[in-house]
């Protein structure tokens, strides 16, 4: 599900729901290269060394990109309808993957492997009372 979020970009930042491997690595770096003493076991130490390890994992997020569109190699190839950025053209189409190729949801006219779409989006929902 696709959902719309306004966030303030100075002070946060989106995040996947689980650690990517890039994030992992940086908190294991910070683990493995921060010098480890008695004095760490103390609460306050341990609550700062956990905040240094989370810093360092958000750091190494991966950016968010908040465009609605995703490359077409993610696209649904189940005949769902879906809208598809074609090649030289400015204008969304509302495309499905069927027998194996691209075609044009309307007519069903298949797209050519010159005009295969780039990216894709799903539709947005019909107006109410439709």
């Amino acid at each position: 599900m696709l959902k719309t979020i306004t966030i303030n970009t100075e002070t946060h930042k989106v995040v996947p729901l689980y650690p990517t491997a890039e994030m992992v690595a940086k908190a294991q770096f910070h683990t493995e290269h921060s010098a480890l003493d008695e004095d760490d076991k103390n609460h306050y130490r341990a609550k700062g060394q956990a905040l240094a390890v989370y810093s360092e994992m958000i750091e190494a997020a991966p950016e968010f990109n908040a465009s609605p569109w995703q490359p077409i190699e993610t696209a649904p190839k189940d005949g769902s309808v879906i809208l598809g950025a074609l090649p030289d053209s400015n204008i969304p189409q509302s495309i499905r993957f069927k027998k194996c190729s691209w075609v044009i949801s309307w007519d069903h006219s298949k797209l050519s492997q010159f005009d295969e779409p780039t990216h894709w989006m799903p539709p947005p929902p019909a107006p109410e009372g439709i």
